[in-house]
């Protein structure tokens, strides 16, 4: 890579001199990471990580270079801790919001990407991907849904047409009926939900 080969080896000199020179860490990782070079550039972020905690750019090089690597899983929590640290940090947002959608995340993804679009209404990247997210979570929902109404449906078709049949089904929804009530007492008798599992088991029952 021309840029690390130009600009590299006084990063090195700078940090060499000063070791806790947290900015030159940084700047040497960035050229790591546009050579290509995620293992170094991951070791240097850590270090300006450690450097400086407070420095959200650390974070977020660091999950990134840690998707770069393939620790997928591992980078949520340092893109979490950039944005915890710079609210409106949209980059991390967007790269939040791709990683829930690999690791099958999509109302979470949906979430970070529909926040980036807040930010930055004109750029694309985030409605294209919040589009994404939500198309996924349609199809997470749907297949939720018919894993249970159509399995108990298929079950009872199947006992239907049987030449020995029981003569009792019994078959279980689940407290999801109910939906979130902040620790309301509730009894057989409660009326259901509003919520999305709510209506799964008004529909399963």
């Amino acid at each position: 890579n021309p840029a690390a080969a130009v600009y590299s080896p006084p990063r090195t000199e700078a940090i060499r001199l000063r070791n806790s020179y947290y900015e030159a860490w940084y700047n040497r990782a960035l050229i790591y990471g546009a050579g290509g070079k995620w293992e170094p550039a991951l070791a240097d972020f850590k270090e300006v990580v450690r450097l400086k905690p407070d420095f959200a750019p650390g974070h977020f090089g660091v999950g990134t270079a840690l998707q770069e690597t393939g620790a997928v899983q591992d980078s949520l929590a340092e893109l979490t801790a950039a944005i915890g640290l710079k609210a409106d940090y949209w980059e991390a947002l967007v790269n939040r919001g791709n990683t829930y959608l690999k690791l099958k995340h999509p109302s979470e993804s949906a979430r970070d990407f529909t926040a980036a679009t807040r930010l930055h209404p004109e750029r694309a990247e985030a409605w294209i991907g919040r589009g994404t997210a939500r198309a996924a979570l349609k199809e997470f929902k749907d297949a939720i849904l018919d894993s249970r109404v159509q399995a108990t449906r298929t079950l009872v078709e199947a006992l239907a047409i049987a030449k020995s049949r029981p003569a009792i089904l019994v078959n279980a929804s689940a407290v999801g009926y109910y939906g979130p009530r902040a620790g309301e007492p509730l009894g057989e008798d409660a009326p259901p939900g509003e919520d999305f599992l709510a209506h799964v088991c008004r529909r399963w029952e």
